[in-house]
């Protein structure tokens, strides 16, 4: 009659350390009490007090069925009964820290670790991974610990995000042609390879050369394969042969693992993701969207004569300055210099710090310089490291306080750009005007916004606070007045002219007089002299 209390028996653990639990039988046997062996718990019996004490172990967790077993005797025959026990895997803490901001997860042990969340760019810095070690400052060094997965350890652990700042690989073209396969001449197929471009990347293939041009077929093995790449893939672009047939089309091919030889192209499971085709008479050029880092390329159907083949690569991004906390400081766009009007206004202002900084994607950062008389402006890309002690324009659609990332980088000195720091501030006492220079300030005058000459009507402008910056425009290009500026549009542009038509008559001092008596004056921008 042996039984166990409550049975069945189900007993849970919440990891291997967890406490023991005791099981109660039932017996008027006097036959021994025996216990199964487990990988997963131990057990003891205590027969005086009819228990069995079952603690788990450190092994793999599972779950087992567990059997109680007691020999016969005199009176009773053999019997047993089963309970099962299930020992869970621990689980620890994760705690994730993006740029300063923590959160956490129990995550069991061995298990794939479910990342947050991390916007791809923060104040001008890329996201790159997660390291358990947090970085003091700044580094140009890869950290040694980043990763892009893991999967929870014995213990409780902390990732900290990582950001860099990214620098675009550059753009190479590798320019293919018939003596650059090394088949030159006739129409019989030859099989090429180990031919290196421009970008680095190496090329085989099956070609022959016919009609001066690189001859195409759509017979298994002809076609044209990278075997090393030369980066990303961005745009193939050919120059049809007169002799192509209209309609003639090329297949073009991606992946990310190297070709071997162009009879990879014509297998399903090896030629990769068809990315695109160019058709004779249609078109001539492929631009690629994919993220390729191989390509391949053959005729569809029949014969086709290529004169050139064009592949522009982009090289791998490279990444400075990481860091697991992000340095930032605000400024301020004010409301009240801005151009447009309702959902089109555009509110402006000017920067400079004594660190580098790094341009947002959340705020326009601009040069400014002035070619015949106009006011052009460059729109920095973001990701642009700033110099130190540099001065730009800021603009964003709505005024406020802006965040703005610093670093350590050095950055590469901005040309064409004619504004300057105000460092830590300076007084209209130290903007002395020279015979070379002339000193603008943005602001609004009237409706206009631009950059004004720091005299109006005899009163001087004091240049403003600390990190902000100033117009300072060779004396030859100088307007006495100003320049103005209306909506921007991206890319390098000019923003309005001076007002090259001002009549005005203004002296030396900037003062503007009614009329000329002897003296040296200033009209519409340029110096004259009455006698």
């Amino acid at each position: 009659d042996l039984a166990l209390t409550y049975a069945p028996i189900n007993l849970t653990f919440a990891n291997p350390s967890a406490d023991p639990q005791t099981i109660i039988y039932t017996t008027s046997s006097t036959g021994d009490i025996t216990v199964s062996s487990s990988n997963y718990v131990t057990t003891s019996i205590n027969t005086e007090n009819k228990t069995i004490t079952v603690t788990p172990t450190a092994a793999t967790p599972s779950t087992q069925t567990i059997t109680v077993s007691q020999a016969k005797n005199n009176t009773y025959a053999a019997g047993n009964v089963t309970f099962t026990v299930t020992v869970n895997k621990p689980s620890h803490v994760a705690t994730f820290s993006i740029n300063g901001k923590t959160s956490t997860q129990n995550i069991e042990e061995g298990a794939a670790i479910t990342f947050p969340t991390v916007s791809a760019n923060i104040y001008g810095k890329t996201f790159v991974g997660w390291t358990t070690v947090p970085i003091d400052g700044e580094t140009n060094e890869v950290p040694t610990t980043l990763v892009q997965s893991a999967t929870m350890g014995t213990g409780n652990v902390t990732y900290y995000a990582v950001f860099a700042n990214k620098t675009e690989g550059v753009i190479t073209r590798d320019i293919l042609d018939r003596s650059f396969t090394g088949v030159t001449t006739g129409t019989s197929y030859s099989t090429w390879s180990g031919k290196e471009g421009t970008s680095g990347a190496v090329y085989a293939g099956n070609s022959a050369g016919g009609n001066s041009s690189i001859q195409l077929r759509s017979t298994d093995n002809s076609g044209i394969i990278a075997t090393t790449s030369g980066g990303k893939i961005k745009s193939i672009t050919v120059e049809w042969n007169s002799n192509t047939t209209t309609d003639r089309t090329l297949w073009v091919f991606g992946k990310n693992s190297a070709y071997s030889n162009a009879s990879q192209l014509y297998n399903n499971a090896t030629q990769g993701t068809k990315i695109g085709e160019i058709i004779k008479g249609t078109n001539n050029a492929l631009e690629i969207n994919g993220d390729y880092s191989f390509i391949g390329i053959r005729s569809k159907s029949g014969a086709m004569y290529l004169t050139k083949i064009s592949i522009e690569w982009q090289a791998a991004p490279t990444y400075s300055a990481y860091c697991t906390t992000i340095p930032t400081t605000t400024f301020t766009i004010a409301e009240a210099c801005y151009d447009g009007e309702g959902t089109n206004t555009k509110y402006y202002g000017t920067y400079s710090n004594s660190s580098a900084f790094i341009v947002p994607s959340e705020v326009t950062i601009s040069t400014i310089y002035v070619e015949d008389g106009t006011l052009r402006v460059t729109d920095l890309t973001p990701g642009t490291v700033v110099p130190a002690n540099t001065g730009v324009m800021v603009s964003s659609t709505s005024a406020g306080e802006k965040t703005i990332a610093l670093t350590s980088a050095t950055g590469t000195t901005l040309t064409n750009n004619m504004l300057k720091p105000t460092g830590n501030g300076i007084t209209d006492a130290d903007m002395t005007e020279t015979e070379d220079y002339k000193y603008y300030y943005l602001t609004m005058n009237g409706s206009q916004i631009g950059f004004w000459w720091r005299a109006k009507n005899g009163a001087a402008f004091d240049f403003p606070v600390a990190n902000k910056a100033y117009l300072a425009v060779p004396a030859d290009q100088a307007q006495i007045k100003g320049f103005s500026f209306s909506d921007m549009v991206d890319g390098i542009k000019a923003v309005g002219t001076a007002e090259t038509e001002d009549k005005a008559i203004y002296n030396l001092a900037g003062q503007r007089v009614n009329k000329m008596q002897k003296g040296i004056y200033v009209v519409n921008g340029k110096k004259i002299l009455v006698k």
